[in-house]
């Protein structure tokens, strides 16, 4: 795997890697007034790169209706709706209820990812099943017990930033190992050699 292709796995993980500290922070301390924060927070960089956005378009694109300014309203739309009706909070708190869902069909999906290209792929790779069985176990498990244990909000938060950690560390896996990358992303094919075509460099034979 090229090396630019591995950074963009590496920065991807590292992104995921800090989003899961901070929700297993507010998890930690959580308050409603913490949770109110993040849409503070967020609001004003939605208003500030809408707002920056649609000045671009109107200064140097000379544009007042663009495919910039759309964008740049659009984010300054979000901004304001944080700000006014606490979106962020109220849309973590519905996708923290919806997330053991997805764990639980993600997990189930790398399970049989797993026991598909062992069992019945040219190349048995025990290394790599193992991995994705251990990983799979992680992300079912977590998804069990959100729907029968992980009943309350701080909890829930500490276990999404768990999983965003443990999936960080998938990805970096991956980019050492391109074939457990089916999750994450399609990886390319196998270059095909490249042809030899024969020339002739003054009189003699050159492939």
């Amino acid at each position: 795997m090229e090396f630019r292709k591995k950074l963009g796995y590496w920065v991807s993980a590292a992104f995921l890697a800090l989003f899961g500290v901070l929700l297993i922070i507010i998890g930690s301390k959580y308050d409603p007034d913490v949770v109110k924060t993040l849409d503070i927070i967020i609001g004003v960089i939605f208003l500030l790169e809408g707002s920056a956005a649609i000045l671009v378009s109107i200064l140097f694109k000379k544009h007042f209706v663009s495919p910039l300014s759309m964008f740049g309203a659009i984010s300054l739309s979000l901004g304001i709706y944080c700000l006014v009706k606490s979106f962020i909070g109220t849309f973590l708190l519905l996708f923290l209820d919806f997330v053991p869902y997805l764990l639980i069909v993600v997990g189930t999906l790398m399970l049989l990812q797993a026991l598909v290209t062992f069992f019945l792929g040219k190349k048995k790779d025990v290394v790599l099943f193992v991995i994705q069985l251990v990983y799979s176990g992680i992300i079912l498990t977590f998804g069990i017990l959100g729907l029968t244990v992980f009943e309350k909000n701080d909890v829930k938060f500490i276990v999404l930033g768990v999983i965003l950690c443990v999936y960080a560390t998938y990805i970096v896996l991956g980019s050492f190992m391109p074939s457990i990358l089916v999750i994450v992303a399609k990886t390319d094919d196998e270059p095909e050699e490249a042809e030899v075509i024969e020339t002739k460099v003054n009189g003699s034979d050159n492939e």
